[in-house]
């Protein structure tokens, strides 16, 4: 007796649950269909394709004998990710770029998506940033001089010095390091320094100004490093800029701007 109630409460617990869906709950086993048919009531014919047509690149034909090898033993994007990231990651959570570090390269999508994108986005120091991941730098001018790619910046916090006295090229300050010189007879007096970078807006590329710092500049190296004194009043205003961020042609700091050809 006490069987016939359970077996009927697990009955009347299965209708409840899928006759919804049209599937059908009994005492016996379900019919299965033979193997080698559809079963019954499904159409696969009519069903969408999830398949796309295969995407290939134009094969390397240069004389590079390591990068040869790597297209015949790694012929597939999905043959680098399985045979080489995944295999290197380990089991453990945080590594592989999980959740930890970018990018993120879990999946063959998120492996495909960091082809052209920012790399070394979280060096601790510039030193460790690598020449292929610098970008164009942004571009600097002051007292209307020509605009000049911007190698590196730094700020060095501190007092500015006296009215009259010397500067130094270790002197507090915001430092703009320049891979070209912008002459100047000048030295400590007042102008506008912009920074000024190039947008491409509805297909049309734009040089854009999107910063300017009116404050006393003096120059070392010839015109290839200069430096704005920061008084107090100016602080928020040039932490605003680092902020906003500068690209940096020559982020690693040692004269090689890595996005440049050759």
């Amino acid at each position: 007796m006490k069987d016939y109630f359970i077996q009927n409460a697990l009955l009347g617990l299965c209708s409840s649950l899928l006759l919804a869906q049209g599937l059908a709950c009994s005492e016996t086993s379900p019919t299965r269909a033979p193997v080698g048919e559809l079963p019954s009531g499904l159409d696969w014919a009519s069903s969408p394709s999830f398949q796309t047509s295969e995407l290939r690149a134009e094969p390397y034909t240069g004389e590079l004998a390591p990068v040869a090898e790597a297209q015949r033993r790694l012929p597939t994007g999905s043959a680098l990710h399985s045979e080489v990231v995944l295999r290197s990651c380990g089991p453990l959570g945080g590594v592989c770029h999980n959740r930890k570090e970018y990018p993120d390269l879990r999946s063959q999508a998120s492996f495909l998506s960091v082809i052209g994108a920012e790399c070394n986005v979280q060096s601790a120091t510039p030193e460790g940033v690598f020449d292929g991941c610098e970008r164009v730098g942004d571009r600097f001018d002051v007292d209307g001089s020509s605009l000049v790619e911007i190698a590196w910046i730094e700020l060095i916090p501190g007092d500015p010095p006296e009215s009259g006295e010397d500067g130094s090229p270790e002197m507090a300050g915001l430092h703009v390091h320049l891979s070209e010189s912008i002459s100047n007879d000048r030295n400590a007096f007042f102008s506008t320094g912009h920074f000024t970078r190039t947008f491409i807006r509805e297909g049309e590329v734009e040089d854009l100004s999107y910063f300017a710092l009116d404050l006393r500049w003096r120059h070392f190296d010839e015109g290839k490093h200069w430096v704005a004194e920061v008084p107090s009043y100016a602080t928020d205003r040039v932490n605003s800029l680092l902020q906003v961020g500068v690209e940096q042609g020559d982020l690693n700091r040692n004269g090689i701007f890595g996005a440049r050809p050759g």
